[in-house]
């Protein structure tokens, strides 16, 4: 890239501000609680420090109990018990920066690297080892509000920004016609920079390679505060990709992206082994075909996700029969086939072509044949699945977690392991927990261009459960049976330390010039401390347990690969039969299944979330008042957790549930269906949220007319009415008038006919 390109792209990104979004949210909080500030309402002398160091376009605050309970979690953090939290690292918050430009993050960097101030960056949050998650007081600097994006057509080149998140980046190049090489599953969050920092593998990783295969340019921020821009030419581009932050921030960069080719040819195949399926794919790379992706989910897997979809079709079928729709229930007399023939299924693997020209090549060889064929090459036999299932399962490639619902809890190990060893993986781990636990695998794996596989091997438990608590050790022990086979650990961040020694000696030159990397900066100390590189900040015991449990682990898996392969060693083998059959009777006998709490109707619905963030990233108040706000999706589910948990709700939170609009778009986009809307419902119907509500009927009506009034007036509520604005401000500020039956009923919105602006909200 020349050096003119890349100062042109440097400048775009320097130029960036949120001014007016920030202004506008705090113009919406003033207007609807009386103050603009976010978080707690109390000085610190480093918060007024910053609040004069940095821009107005910045928002640092001291966060409030729900904010640090948001900020002191990720999608994996939530699940741990408390308990083990605090005895292998301190999870605390001091206060929250959220840069609005690029000059605010090199100033308060430059500023912790002269104080010596501890930080943890933060972009989405949705990575699932703690990689976001601040220890013992650190500052947490939330990049999200830096979510630049602009599309560079001659070069089919995309502009982006550290706070860009993969479905704001989805839509707006589908809007210019183009369309992502790679990306994450995740299908409402995530963030392309935090991508890029955790390794850029994913979806479209077979045929465009890793995402770092894609980016032209990145600019970034050492620990010191230098700001540099790198290039693939230059030595130290390559460190950033699965860095995990170690030697500095990603700010954004350059992404080539593709045109849209409006093809979209999907191929889906049952295997009843996991051989042949691994058989398949070893064929595959040989003809040397190009899909975008090759996924495989195991029986498990499948049959977990035909329960889901069967019950979805159920629920279908009850509205279709209530409303006496015909249209739907044809619908659904289709979706039934649909179902149906993934209830034959067995192991699966499903791939994706994105030019003709591919799947025409695929099509002349003896992989591909007719829709619903039985197919056979000489031993290997398996069935080409119908186009329809085919597409439906390839949709299905943003929804892993949409079973966390059927645990609600959902235990993962990510690893990177060789195809070679994949099947011996599978036949080891699979009846391996089966027998000792009883509990089922499942497997979702992409297929990597290297020879490799990214691999998430998938408990469902209960932790609400004292048996289930125990399914913890799982995880590692998932972990560690994959690096016996050669594999690696995907990401390290705080929960997979105790690994980092096989992924060291993995990857030793990697680790090596990470490590000369961050030693050219004594600040590097300062940034994500307890994560990968950065011991600092782990307690004790935790490094004492990352020493003992992989030692552990490996022989217990070494030994029962032995065995079953028929070596008896003299010495092992007693101690690990003994070892297996204690932990199977205490598990299956000692420690019965149902020792549960009683729970309350709340307490399960709020299990089954994933803390993927979706929610907060579709909300219209999210929008108009400030994520983490007074009234968002988050903030009200951990207002609900904190009623669950018997803590006092203050007048605040309270506030915020009646600060919804109910429009169920957290409802509908939720991968793990919790029925937010519902749980809102039922938090206002508890008589300890109307004591900190502390409002009549009347002071509701007021509170809930205002906060109406506040989002028919904010442009940031514009994109949530699809309507043609002609104007800087919101269509529905014309003359719109809304009517409350019953006295009170904000729920559901009654529309005059004659004011009404057609604006799709309804």
């Amino acid at each position: 890239m020349h050096t003119e390109t890349v100062q042109i792209i440097q400048s775009k990104l320097m130029r960036f501000s949120a001014r007016a979004l920030v202004e506008e949210q705090r113009r919406a909080r003033q207007l609807l609680t009386g103050d603009a500030r976010l978080g707690r309402k109390e000085s610190q002398a480093t918060l007024e420090e910053l609040r004069g160091l940095l821009s107005d376009a910045a928002e640092i605050f001291l966060p409030d109990a729900v904010q640090e309970n948001i900020y002191a979690n990720d999608s994996g953090t939530h699940l741990l018990p408390g308990w083990i939290k605090k005895a292998f690292v301190s999870i605390r918050v001091n206060g929250v920066v959220r840069p609005g430009c690029l000059e605010d993050v090199r100033l308060f960097v430059k500023r912790a690297s002269e104080k010596g101030q501890t930080y943890t960056v933060r972009g989405a949050g949705t990575w699932p080892f703690g990689g976001a998650v601040p220890v013992q007081d650190d500052w947490v600097l939330d990049l999200s509000l830096l979510d630049f994006m602009e599309l560079d057509k001659d070069e089919d080149r995309l502009i982006f920004g550290a706070g860009a998140l993969f479905p704001n980046i989805r839509a707006y190049l589908k809007k210019e016609g183009y369309t992502l090489r790679q990306e994450i599953t995740n299908p409402n969050s995530g963030t392309l920079a935090g991508w890029i920092a955790t390794g850029g593998l994913g979806l479209g990783a077979y045929k465009y390679g890793p995402v770092k295969n894609s980016v032209d340019m990145l600019l970034v921020l050492r620990p010191d505060g230098t700001m540099e821009a790198l290039t693939p030419e230059d030595e130290a581009f390559d460190l950033f990709f699965g860095s995990e932050g170690q030697t500095g921030l990603i700010l954004g960069g350059a992404l080539r992206v593709r045109r849209e080719s409006f093809v979209s040819k999907a191929y889906a195949f049952s295997f009843e082994k996991t051989e042949d399926a691994h058989s398949y794919m070893q064929r595959l790379r040989e003809a040397e075909i190009l899909p975008t992706s090759v996924i495989y989910f195991d029986r498990a897997y499948i049959a977990e996700t035909a329960r889901i979809e069967a019950a979805h079709l159920n629920a279908a079928a009850g509205r279709a029969m209530e409303a006496e729709r015909s249209a739907s229930l044809e619908e659904w007399r289709e979706n039934k086939a649909l179902v149906e023939e993934l209830e034959s299924c067995a192991h699966v693997l499903v791939m994706h072509f994105d030019t003709a020209e591919d799947y025409e090549k695929a099509l002349k060889t003896r992989l591909f044949g007719a829709s619903r064929r039985a197919m056979r090459i000489r031993q290997l036999t398996f069935r080409q699945l119908s186009t329809e299932l085919a597409h439906h399962l390839w949709d299905h490639r943003f929804l892993p977690v949409q079973m966390k619902q059927n645990g609600p809890s959902m235990l993962v190990s990510e690893t990177i392991l060789p195809l070679e060893n994949f099947t011996a993986y599978q036949s080891l781990v699979r009846p391996f927990l089966s027998l000792l636990m009883k509990v089922e695998l499942k497997t979702e794996a992409h297929l990597l261009p290297d020879g490799n596989m990214l691999i998430q091997s998938i408990v469902l438990a209960d932790m609400r459960t004292v048996r289930h608590k125990i399914y913890f050790a799982l995880v590692p022990l998932m972990t560690q049976a994959a690096i016996y086979f050669g594999a690696v650990p995907y990401g390290i961040g705080i929960w997979n330390y105790p690994f980092l020694k096989a992924l060291r000696k993995k990857h030793p030159e990697k680790i090596a010039a990470l490590e000369a990397a961050r030693a050219r900066f004594k600040e590097s100390a300062l940034l994500n401390r307890g994560k990968f590189l950065n011991p600092s900040g782990l307690r004790w015991l935790y490094r004492l347990f990352a020493r003992i449990a992989p030692r552990v682990n490996h022989w217990f898996v070494a030994t029962t690969h032995k065995r079953r392969q028929g070596k008896k060693d003299l010495l092992a083998y007693p101690v690990q039969k003994l070892a297996w059959k204690l932990s199977g009777f205490m598990v299956r006998h000692a420690i019965p299944s149902d020792l549960r709490k009683k729970e309350a109707p709340l307490e399960r619905l709020l299990a089954a979330c994933a803390e993927c963030d979706s929610c907060e990233r579709s909300c219209p108040t999210s929008d108009v008042f400030g994520m983490y706000g007074p009234a968002t999706p988050i903030t009200r589910r951990k207002t609900a957790e904190r009623l669950v948990a018997g803590e006092t709700l203050t007048g605040e939170e309270a506030e915020g549930f009646l600060a919804c609009t109910r429009c169920d778009n957290c409802v509908r986009i939720c991968p793990a269906d919790v029925p937010l809307t519902q749980i809102f419902d039922l938090v206002e119907a508890d008589a300890r949220f109307n004591l900190a509500l502390n409002k009549t009927a009347d002071q509701k009506e007021t509170f809930v007319g205002r906060f109406w009034q506040i989002m028919k007036e904010s442009p940031n509520y514009r994109k949530h009415t699809h309507a043609v604005q002609t104007d800087k401000r919101s269509h529905l500020e014309h003359g719109l008038k809304i009517i409350y039956p019953r006295g009170y009923e904000y729920g559901s919105l009654f529309i005059d006919p004659e004011s009404c602006i057609h604006c799709g909200m309804c």
